[in-house]
């Protein structure tokens, strides 16, 4: 008997929730919750009052509901979408963090997300997602662990990895090695760096000068290396193909780690990418090394076929 009324109770739980969700899906108003919101925003009306509540919700607005405590007190990280573009640096007295124009970053408790809602310019809100570092999951993806452990080991010793792109940070200690064994990244990997942007023909870095620099503690603002990767994405690219992950604590390994790295920071013209390319393999024949260029760029102009001349 006891069974019976505790599963007679579970049935009537779920009815409830359930005739709330058809409630839900009929009204515009909740629909324009993410899945995850609506399914938080049921389990924080305090039951038995929850059918209640929320027919009180689609009928009046988000006064006189019976709340759960958590649903009171515990913020949330929110994207709003507007069909408006927005300017400010509140939204119905929540601080904006981020907006693109029509999509905004807020945090948010439940009760102050319905208030968003009774806003007819809110056009969908999303539960803000955590996201997390993956670059380490490409490396044993492409195998590259097994060949870092292999006998010998393959890690790109003896090999130039060049890349055409943004600049890169060359203080990073990624790009850094132990030369004379004291347990310190005193000496860089970057054999050279040719900035294009500088000036009407570019300005080159050499080894010693990046040598020259770190062992003065000087950074891009002084010394004699001025190259500086404002944007990051080839120092981002670099980290990838050749980084020895001794920057992080969690050792976010490249591709080849004990490669030596040539740099250019292109202006972007396919002109100035050729000379780049040139630029790393004349480098690499001047110091009898092999390398490989990566060219994480792209654009929508060309028939994109391999027969304009740049691709060619």
């Amino acid at each position: 008997m006891t069974k019976r009324r505790h599963c007679c109770g579970l049935v009537l739980i779920l009815l409830v929730f359930l005739i709330s969700l058809t409630v839900v899906a009929a009204d515009g108003t909740v629909q324009r919750l993410d899945p995850s919101l609506r399914m938080l925003l049921l389990e924080s009306l305090q039951l038995p009052e929850a059918q209640s509540s929320m027919q009180s919700l689609l009928k009046g607005g988000s006064t006189g509901l019976t709340w759960s405590a958590k649903a009171q007190d515990e913020t949330m990280e929110l994207l709003v979408k507007l069909n408006r573009t927005f300017r400010g640096t509140s939204l119905h007295g929540l601080r904006v963090k981020a907006s693109t124009g029509t999509i905004l970053g807020v945090s948010a408790t439940l009760r102050q997300m319905l208030t968003l809602l009774e806003d007819d310019d809110v056009v969908y809100v999303e539960r803000a997602r955590r996201t997390y570092p993956t670059l380490d999951a490409s490396i044993p993806a492409i195998a590259a662990d097994v060949v870092h452990s292999a006998s010998p080991a393959i890690t790109g010793a003896g090999v130039i990895v060049g890349a055409t792109d943004t600049g890169i940070d060359y203080t990073h200690l990624d790009f850094r090695y132990d030369k004379d064994g004291d347990g310190f990244e005193e000496s860089t990997r970057i054999l050279g760096i040719l900035d294009q942007s500088f000036g009407i023909f570019g300005i080159e870095y050499t080894w010693q000068d990046i040598e020259t620099d770190l062992a003065n503690g000087h950074g891009s603002n002084e010394g004699v290396v001025r190259e500086k990767d404002t944007d990051g994405h080839g120092t981002h690219v670099m980290s990838i193909a050749a980084g020895d992950g001794s920057s992080s604590a969690e050792g976010f390994v490249g591709v080849a780690p004990e490669a030596w790295i040539v740099m250019v920071k292109t202006t972007y013209y396919t002109s100035d990418i050729l000379a780049g390319v040139e630029y790393v393999f004349d480098l690499a024949d001047e110091l009898g090394l092999p390398a490989v260029v990566n060219l994480s760029l792209g654009g929508h102009e060309g028939p994109h076929d391999g027969t304009s001349l740049f691709e060619q």
